[in-house]
């Protein structure tokens, strides 16, 4: 009975430790929209955005039968963002999936953005609804004790919650920028069909960033400094990171994020254009691309163990105006020709 208690009360911490955790990427310089929705429409086009990131690969488990299998967490991210000016502002919508083990976290949020113009730059004022829907898979988890209910039926539980993100961002084109958002905020609650373990609670997450470019001497060259800072209040963690860019389209940096890991990032801006992509006749024109890499190099102990061989992400953004071309009205006089 002990062992019993004290598996579900286990199962209970992962989930609420889970739960309460957010999404991290590398390249979160480039994919504002995945935390501030302020930044929706703010540059005046569609972007279109996706990540996929292997976070601590090479992490696994074995259970009693000696059977070898993955847990480590792998993120996808999708988001759509508009500018739409009969609205004042911008449109978007995201679309994640997080899974770590048992656990697979889904979630669509739509969101609108208020624009206006302050000073040299544009402040963007968003709000994001999203619904979260979370699955456990309990055939993974291995019970202590033989005939346990819970675990041995191998079946899997799901719930569905509602929550808001907030944030407002401000964007000085080309030389800095700056936001601050929540997520969570409603803190809702994960109501599981099961009564054998505690409705898990989301927990609201803050995260401030910003960011400058920098011109060197030489003309070639520019420096873009930026940083992330995530926090619930219990814990905290810092994303700081420096980009150097070549003729403003190809880029190489580091990420510093303490007690976790160092991250490599080099990318291309402009492969849409180099590969032809781009419409012509000025109806859709590609305005803006980036196809980037980055590797993570584990920093604590499960680097350090050899658990982990550390962190893959890709990263690709398509950005693009859709232009109306006027339309030329004739005379049916003579007097015009």
């Amino acid at each position: 009975m002990i062992k019993r208690i004290l598996t579900l009360l286990f199962i209970a911490l992962v989930m609420q430790s889970f739960a309460q955790q957010e999404e991290q990427y590398s390249h979160y310089m480039f994919t504002p929209t995945a935390y501030n929705p302020g930044f929706m429409g703010l540059g005046d086009e569609i972007c279109i955005n996706g990540i996929h990131r292997q976070q601590w690969m090479g992490l696994e488990a074995t259970n009693s039968e000696g059977k070898t299998y993955s847990i480590n967490p792998v993120t996808s991210f999708f988001s759509v963002d508009a500018a739409v000016h009969p609205l004042y502002g911008g449109v978007g919508i995201n679309f994640k999936q997080d899974k770590l083990g048992a656990f697979t976290n889904t979630t669509v949020e739509l969101g609108y953005s208020y624009h206006r113009n302050i000073g040299p730059g544009k402040i963007g004022i968003g709000i994001m609804g999203g619904l979260l829907d979370q699955t456990i898979d309990f055939g993974i988890f291995e019970p202590l004790q033989k005939n346990d209910p819970l675990l041995m039926s191998k079946k899997e539980e799901q719930a569905i919650a509602f929550d808001i993100k907030f944030g407002a961002y401000y964007r000085v084109p080309g030389l800095w920028y700056a936001g601050i958002s929540s997520s969570k905020m409603i803190q809702s609650e994960i109501d599981l069909p099961t009564d054998k373990i505690a409705d898990p609670k989301l927990r609201r997450h803050y995260y401030f960033t910003g960011g400058y470019m920098f011109r060197l001497p030489h003309p070639d060259f520019k420096l873009e400094p930026s940083a992330l800072i995530k926090t619930d209040i219990a814990a905290t963690q810092y994303d700081l990171t420096t980009l150097v860019w070549y003729m403003d389209r190809f880029y190489g940096g580091l990420t510093y994020r303490p007690n976790d890991a160092v991250s490599v990032l080099v990318g291309l801006k402009g492969w849409a254009s180099a590969a032809g992509i781009a419409g012509g006749e000025g109806t859709f024109q590609g305005t803006g691309s980036i196809l980037g890499l980055s590797y993570d190099v584990t920093t604590s102990a499960l680097g350090a163990e050899g658990r982990s061989a550390g962190t893959f992400e890709v990263f690709l953004r398509y950005c693009f105006d859709i232009k109306i071309p006027k339309v030329l009205h004739g005379h049916e006089t003579v007097r015009f020709l």
